[in-house]
């Protein structure tokens, strides 16, 4: 039996009705301004309390990086007065952006636990090289953005372009080439 579940997936329950519901409720930095809103309340069925809020962030203010749900502990949520507004300590960009990176690293890691790395199917590996396409734009972006003396590198398949701008010297003509085609190449 999953222990922990959300609220609307448990049909026929609700919030007792001698109790708070603090879903759709506005959570709030330490400015008092709305940073997300309450979605959904997240139970735990052993004890029949709600432990986390699921708090839906807004994307506006935050890099959600592509989820905008956290779950934020009954305990570390301060309400506001009489106002259907809560308070998160610690809930700043920085900190969202920590709590970003720890779930994608998770992430990865639970599926490769779950797939243990070390097992492989029979036959040939199969895995497609991603590639980049580098266009003139790009390669003329690089050039204008580089100071003198500052190298760039643009890595190309097992290669790298190296462009290093440098003063020319006086009595040595400057020449300029325009070219009709673009040219791409696959970065790996």
């Amino acid at each position: 039996m999953i222990r922990f579940e959300r609220l609307s997936r448990l049909s026929d329950y609700k919030v007792d009705r001698h109790q708070t519901d603090p879903r759709g409720w506005d959570v709030i930095n330490s400015a008092g301004r709305s940073i997300g809103e309450v979605k959904d309340l997240i139970v735990d069925t052993a004890t029949m309390k709600a432990t986390y809020l699921d708090v839906e962030l807004d994307s506006k203010l935050f890099d959600v990086c592509g989820d905008p749900h956290v779950l934020i502990p009954f305990e570390r949520a301060e309400r506001q007065d009489r106002q259907k507004r809560l308070f998160v300590p610690g809930l700043e960009a920085a900190r969202v952006q920590e709590l970003c990176a720890e779930r994608a690293q998770n992430y990865i890691e639970f599926w490769d636990r779950w797939w243990q790395p070390g097992q492989v199917a029979a036959g040939a590996p199969w895995s497609p090289t991603i590639t980049q396409q580098v266009s003139v734009a790009h390669l003329r972006q690089a050039l204008e953005n580089a100071r003198p003396g500052e190298q760039v590198r643009i890595p190309i398949v097992n290669e790298e372009i190296i462009i290093e701008r440098r003063p020319l010297p006086a009595d040595q003509p400057a020449v300029a080439r325009a070219y009709e085609q673009p040219v791409t190449q696959d970065i790996k």
